[in-house]
């Protein structure tokens, strides 16, 4: 195997998405808000944004770095997703939790919620990265 190959496999067992796709996301979110009982206000998505791949101690960096040679172009890519929604406490909390189970590189940036009769309004700010690669073996 050659060395591009077992590194494409390894970010693969990552999860690290090769691209981004607001769809995919919105599938997601859909499917897990669903199994969540979450009502979603809104779902806003700000544009890919590029991020630094070089001094980083994160493993999916780390590996996006050592993939780079002729035969290789890389580059690390950010998207933020703004989430609002209306749920009970406990379906707001198992969300979360169903959230960072999700299998891709996620993170939970910040959650703001306040409760009115015993339903919570929250907004969720979520961003998912990915590791963009054109490799011609």
């Amino acid at each position: 195997m050659t060395s591009i190959n077992k590194l494409l496999k390894e970010i693969n067992s990552l999860n690290v998405l090769t691209e981004i796709k607001q769809e995919q996301i919105i599938e997601i979110l859909n499917k897990t808000m669903l199994n969540c009982n979450i009502e979603a206000i809104s779902i806003d998505f700000s544009e890919e944004i590029p991020i630094s791949v070089n001094n980083s101690n994160n493993k999916i960096e780390m590996l996006a770095d050592e993939i780079t040679n002729e035969d290789t172009i890389h580059n690390a890519v950010m998207i933020s997703v703004q989430v609002e929604f209306k749920s009970n406490y406990n379906n707001m909390i198992e969300f979360v939790d169903e959230l960072q189970k999700i299998p891709m590189e996620m993170v939970i940036e910040s959650i703001r919620i306040y409760m009115e009769n015993g339903n919570v309004h929250g907004v969720m700010d979520l961003s998912f990265y990915a590791v963009l690669m054109d490799v011609n073996i």
